[in-house]
């Protein structure tokens, strides 16, 4: 029996630059005020087409999500507006750590995308390694959250 995963926060949906900018200012504030406390972890992870039709171009970074507490997830259409500059601003600053599962290709994708180098990163496949103390893996987002909700579970 898998456990129901359930996001109560709100869904910011971003597809304008404005939107966009309004979304990454209120991230930069929380940001600021936790920074006090510690490291600061962002969730960090990206969609897009992963073959375009034959004879186009690679597709670009279509949509970013970006969490870091249970009050509000942002979703960027990035496809439709582009990276603003406060938006490569967070992305680049080391204020918050980027973590997610198999982040270092996700960053390869915004350098080669959008010039943009997400920095510092955290893969919590690695993370995961350690806790679970198992043979180590390069976990998908799928598998990961799967053994981790079956552990819980059985408790």
């Amino acid at each position: 029996m898998h456990q129901q995963i359930v996001f109560s926060g709100k869904i910011v949906y971003c597809q304008t630059p404005s939107e966009v900018e309004k979304a990454t200012t209120e991230i930069l504030r929380k940001i600021e005020k936790m920074k006090a406390t510690g490291q600061v972890s962002l969730g960090f992870d990206l969609e897009w087409r992963p073959f375009p039709r034959r004879g186009d171009p690679p597709c670009k970074v279509a949509l970013m999500q970006l969490c870091m507490d249970k009050t509000h997830c942002y979703v960027m259409h990035i496809i439709h507006s582009g990276v603003p500059p406060k938006l490569k601003f967070l992305l680049e600053d080391n204020s918050s750590i980027k973590v997610g599962i198999c982040i270092d290709n996700d960053a390869r994708k915004m350098f080669n995308d959008y010039d943009v180098r997400v920095q510092p990163l955290m893969d919590l496949s690695t993370v995961a390694n350690v806790k679970l103390a198992g043979p180590p893996k390069r976990w998908s987002l799928a598998a990961l959250t799967e053994m981790i909700t079956c552990k819980e579970t059985k408790l």
